[in-house]
């Protein structure tokens, strides 16, 4: 039986391995330095990266419609 007061759970741990492999992959960081900021922290770059990938994709977008209409 699993203790479900102390720790983190599966669930949460396997959100935090995404959070990870998401600023390693995609924002040039290695596992220790993800390992080590706080969480606050990780989850500001997690958020902007995000939003980063979000406006690139609408500028792009946005291009291949100019580039259609022409």
């Amino acid at each position: 039986m699993r203790p479900g007061f102390f720790g983190l759970t599966p669930d949460h741990m396997l959100h935090v391995h995404e959070q990870m492999f998401y600023l390693i992959q995609h924002g040039n960081w290695n596992y220790f330095d993800v390992y080590d900021l706080p969480i606050k922290i990780r989850m500001w770059f997690v958020d902007r990266l995000s939003d980063h990938f979000e406006q690139q994709n609408k500028a792009q977008e946005e291009a291949a419609r100019k580039s259609r209409k022409s």
